[in-house]
């Protein structure tokens, strides 16, 4: 994930690193969950959401508070 926006950013280049680097979040979290049928907003929305999975609609897990600042 971090090619290009790291070069990007090394180089200075700030907003380009940061828009390359939501672009290929963008394109991962599609490709895990099977999902290029909904918009970044619902994407995201829909991976973190507390609620149960649904058929076709996977969902990523929280990890448990461990009290660590990270």
């Amino acid at each position: 994930m971090r090619g290009r926006a790291l070069s990007l950013w090394q180089s200075g280049d700030y907003r380009q690193a940061v828009h390359a680097a939501a672009v290929k979040l963008n394109a991962e979290t599609q490709n895990r969950r099977g999902r290029k049928d909904v918009s970044e907003k619902d994407l995201f929305r829909q991976a973190f959401t507390t609620k149960a999975p649904e058929p076709g609609k996977s969902r990523l897990r929280l990890m448990a508070d461990d009290g660590s600042p990270t």
